[in-house]
């Protein structure tokens, strides 16, 4: 049986990411690991939804270095 799955169809890279919210693609690795920040994984490609990444900019999640 083979498995499906149902990935977002706009995704960014870590890189784009941060980019994006600009911050360092360590920052964006940071929110990951501390589970702020929702990913997907693809054929080892770690991937995120922008609207992920907007809703993390809501809210008062330390951005800065630790």
């Amino acid at each position: 049986m083979k498995r499906t799955h149902h990935y977002p169809a706009y995704v960014l890279t870590i890189d784009e990411a941060a980019g994006r919210i600009r911050v360092s693609p360590r920052t964006i690795k940071r929110l990951i690991q501390e589970g702020h920040l929702r990913i997907w994984k693809c054929k080892g490609r770690t991937l995120i939804r922008p609207a992920d990444l907007r809703e993390i900019t809501k809210h008062d999640i330390p951005m800065g270095a630790v």
